[in-house]
């Protein structure tokens, strides 16, 4: 089940360590602020410091540079600040609903039931990726790969990726339709990831070598980037190199850590 107690902790530790780095950025950059005048549309600085003012001329001077660097770092601590505040805070108060946890606190009376019996996420996701969903009808002459499952995919870097999630019995829907703020979008992977009770992507990109294919690549990182999905935590991209070639025991790593 997901844990968003580890979830806060996790991201506690990513900010503090962003914090770490922030400030050791800050010691480099000269102290002090910007004031700017704009005159015909054209900004020119000051380096207000102690009291004194400097004038730096165009946007192009690199203590401009590092003065609007110092600015966003400090900017940027005063919110990790709060956010490690509120995130000690939930990790603190935060109430586990896991059925373990919660039957060693209960009455004994009710200490003895079988865990199967109260994990509804468990039995509905038991035949998700075998469920009937709308599937991309797109060149589906090129459907010529045959998985575990049973299904066809394109290639076979998607055929053992496919079979990589049925034996680690892994539910997973093969380019499944959907939509993303309005748009149709057709994603390699959809994965139910059971320990955290949702649903990650994943999109297997061949054919690097190729420029007109890494256009289409790159729009569609953009895309999920530009909706919101975080890589590793919901969405997975995964390569070939220029030759063609997979490597399925990194893949598998990468599965394992973050599809389990």
């Amino acid at each position: 089940m997901y844990n968003s107690k580890l979830y806060a902790e996790k991201e506690l530790e990513y900010q503090s360590e962003l914090a770490k780095r922030y400030r050791k950025e800050l010691k480099r950059l000269p102290e002090g602020k910007l004031s700017v005048n704009t005159v015909k549309g054209k900004p020119y600085y000051f380096h207000l410091s102690n009291g004194e003012r400097k004038y730096l001329g165009s946007g192009e001077n690199e203590v401009v540079k590092d003065l609007q660097k110092r600015y966003y770092l400090e900017e940027s601590l005063k919110r990790i600040d709060s956010n490690q505040k509120l995130l000690q805070k939930i990790g603190q108060e935060y109430i586990s609903i896991n059925l373990e946890e919660m039957m060693t606190q209960s009455p004994k009376a009710y200490r003895e039931m079988p865990i199967d019996y109260f994990n509804l996420s468990k039995q509905n996701s038991s035949s998700w990726g075998s469920s009937k969903y709308e599937r991309s009808q797109k060149y589906s002459e090129h459907l010529v790969h045959q998985t575990l499952k049973g299904d066809f995919v394109r290639s076979k870097s998607e055929a053992i990726i496919s079979n990589i999630f049925f034996t680690k019995k892994i539910e997973y829907r093969y380019e499944e339709v959907i939509k993303i703020n309005g748009k149709i979008i057709v994603p390699d992977f959809r994965i139910l990831v059971k320990s955290e009770n949702r649903i990650k992507l994943l999109e297997h990109f061949g054919m690097i070598g190729n420029a007109e294919y890494m256009e289409d690549v790159m729009w569609k990182v953009k895309f999920y980037l530009e909706n919101g999905f975080k890589p590793w935590e919901d969405i997975i991209f995964t390569f070939e190199d220029i030759y063609g070639n997979i490597n399925t025991q990194l893949i598998d790593k990468i599965i394992e850590e973050f599809c389990r």
